[in-house]
């Protein structure tokens, strides 16, 4: 090369120098021939010093960036090109200025594709920068392009801010709606980050309308009820495998209209919005069989999976769920990869298979969503996996530290919106493990950061339920039974927990136990009618083959039937049966309820003989799952039978 640039004299004077350079020791030899390297990477640092900083520095480093972009090609070049260019901005000739800056978006789409944002970004503002003042007028596709990929960038680095700039410059530039669309999106994933979510459906909205697609501003029954007629009148006609053969369109405007709505399905569940939510996904459908199958489409399935947990259709959802995971591998699109997995996992699959088999699905989705920079969706699928893994006995400890580190890098991101759904999970882990004074009072680090977050964005309907579900469980867990009493009518109305949720399960289970404690302490007949439709719920789901439910439901059946008999055998073998069965299942912290629930009913009984093996296997259980709070608490209440027990031990 430097033969064929700069002659045989340089190229034999190189030769010299080099040979020295090895006589030396400063560089060495390496394979294939031809090829040197620095003996050591200080060396290397120690002579670039030595160059004068400002221009000759600047000139080397844009000479060598032009040599590599006119005779190398291969993804490392194609950055090392960059680098040298970027450094050598200032002495590029006007000439080859549309060529860096097509450099600058080659380099920046390679490490998009490559998950390398940060360098992406960096890579597409040097493109950018090349750009001539007039360029929306002289270079019109390439100054979109350019500017549309880094708008993109922002979801992807959770850093918004020259993803901003890069949008507006489109949205006032655009020649036409179809070339803002990149534009519309990336504004679309920011109002998500800030939880704007009926930003984000007005936008959609008005885009939709603007691709001939027109969505009503404020959905009616009615209009719900049409398309949902429609919908399931065309379904009734086709099977699983029809509509897995469904045709694969191609056509643009088509693709964009399910990506918007989408959009719209997604704001709306968060902002509550629920038949915006239900139309959203029956037009996914509609238009998925009329049209032909998107990469959107397999999401639009998961959706309508979601809409059938709502009516109670476990078997439907389970098939449409599945329906929408097959899709994936036909419609090849890691891009919505990771949405379907925490839409299918975090509302559907729980009602018929395992939460491990869950967790480990969400966890794939966490990793594939950071590598694909769908920050909210591996967020929430790190959130959910983190919360399947507590179901099942995970390490009280362990758990929240993951949930630390997960918490601060979402925050890091820029993920508020995902990570306030979590924190009052968080908050009630670290009060199970004894890091507030009152664990029965949800307060402490994490409700201090769900409260900082919401003094600067709108209100999150879907933040607010778990909060008052995690509220009813450390009531519940520390024997607050006044402010268990109050939670539980707020949770019973406006703020229970979605009933797709994977958290609906554990509010579910003990909400019943709050009423069945209650009702004990107060015989009122309007307790004993909440928890009887609770249990008839349970027992319902269990039927409909919902797994995860088993275990707290014999639980519930053992507390059942304590109000009806004081055979203590009879009891005895119900509470052990129930703990057999959360043992199963690997529900540790249920084993130790039916074990602290069977303390409790033979304390009142007063057989103290019974008594004794649940008291202790339910402060080892507690204490193995972390929970040194709630293990203390039942030390504290049963110091006297454990002072007897090691009185007589020390006896012996």
């Amino acid at each position: 090369l430097v033969q064929k640039e700069l002659g045989d004299i340089v190229h034999n004077r190189l030769a010299r120098i080099l040979e020295a350079g090895i006589n030396e020791g400063v560089i060495e030899a390496a394979t294939p021939v031809g090829r040197y390297k620095f003996s050591h990477d200080r060396m290397q640092s120690v002579l670039y010093e030595m160059l004068p900083e400002g221009k000759e520095r600047e000139l080397l480093h844009m000479r060598i960036g032009m040599t590599i972009l006119n005779n190398f090609h291969q993804d490392f070049h194609i950055f090392l090109a960059t680098d040298h260019l970027g450094r050598g901005k200032p002495y590029i000739n006007d000439t080859d200025k549309i060529r860096t800056a097509e450099l600058g978006l080659e380099a920046g789409k390679l490490a998009f594709r490559k998950s390398a944002f940060a360098l992406a970004e960096e890579s597409l503002q040097f493109g950018i920068s090349m750009l001539p003042p007039d360029c929306w007028t002289s270079e019109y596709p390439l100054s979109l392009e350019l500017h549309s990929t880094l708008a993109e960038i922002g979801e992807c680095t959770g850093n918004f801010g020259q993803s901003t700039k890069a949008i507006e410059t489109v949205l006032t530039h655009g020649a036409t709606m179809k070339d803002k669309l990149r534009a519309y999106h990336a504004v679309f994933d920011k109002c998500r980050a800030e939880g704007k979510f009926e930003d984000a459906i007005r936008m959609a909205r008005l885009v939709l309308q603007n691709l001939g697609q027109p969505f009503p501003k404020i959905p009616t029954k009615a209009h719900v009820a049409s398309d949902m007629i429609q919908v399931k009148l065309a379904l009734r006609k086709m099977s699983t495998d029809d509509l897995y053969n469904l045709p694969i369109t191609l056509n643009s405007v088509h693709i964009q209209k399910l990506r918007l709505l989408n959009i719209m399905a997604t704001s709306a569940y968060y902002a509550n919005k629920q038949d915006v939510f239900t139309l959203a996904c029956l037009r996914m459908i509609r238009q998925s069989l009329k049209k032909g199958l998107t990469k959107y489409s397999a999401y639009g399935f998961g959706c309508y999976a979601v809409l059938q947990i709502f009516m109670d259709n476990h078997d439907h959802a389970y098939r449409y769920a599945m329906l929408a995971l097959k899709l994936l591998e036909k419609l090849k699109s890691r891009m919505v990869e990771v949405q379907v997995f925490t839409m299918c996992y975090h509302f559907v699959m729980h009602w018929k298979r395992p939460f491990v088999e869950c967790f480990n699905e969400l966890s794939k989705a966490h990793q594939t969503g950071m590598e694909m920079g769908d920050l909210d969706n591996a967020f929430a699928s790190a959130f959910g996996a983190l919360h399947l893994a507590h179901h099942t006995g995970a390490a009280l400890a362990e758990t929240d530290e993951k949930l630390r580190n997960i918490s601060m890098q979402s925050l890091q991101y820029n993920q508020s919106e995902v990570l306030r759904s979590s924190l009052p999970f968080w908050q009630l882990v670290m009060n199970l493990i004894g890091k507030n004074n009152n664990p029965a009072v949800l307060e402490g680090e994490a409700i201090d950061i769900l409260n900082s977050i919401e003094r600067q964005t709108d209100k999150n309907f879907l933040s607010c339920r778990l909060e008052f579900a995690a509220r009813v469980a450390v009531a519940y867990y520390f024997e607050d039974w006044i402010e268990l009493r109050r939670t539980l009518s707020l949770v019973d109305g406006k703020y229970g927990p979605p009933k797709a949720h994977y958290s609906f399960y554990e509010c579910h289970f003990v909400c019943t136990l709050g009423y069945i404690e209650l009702f004990r302490k107060t015989g009122e007949k309007k307790l004993k009618a909440k928890f009887r439709q609770k249990v008839k719920d349970l027992q319902r789901w269990v039927n409909d083959g919902a797994v995860n439910i088993e275990p707290g439901l014999a639980i519930i059946t053992a507390e059942l039937r304590s109000m009806e008999t004081q055979d203590a055998d009879t009891m005895d073998h119900m509470y052990l049966r129930a703990a057999e069965v959360a043992q199963s299942m690997g529900f540790l912290q249920q084993r130790a309820i039916a074990h602290e629930l069977a303390a409790r009913f033979f304390q009142e009984l007063g057989n103290q003989e019974k008594q004794r093996p649940h008291v202790l296997c339910a402060i080892d259980l507690y204490r193995n799952w972390g929970a040194t709070a709630k293990a203390e608490m039942l030390e504290l209440k049963y110091a006297g039978v454990l002072a007897e027990m090691m009185s007589e031990r020390t006896d012996g």
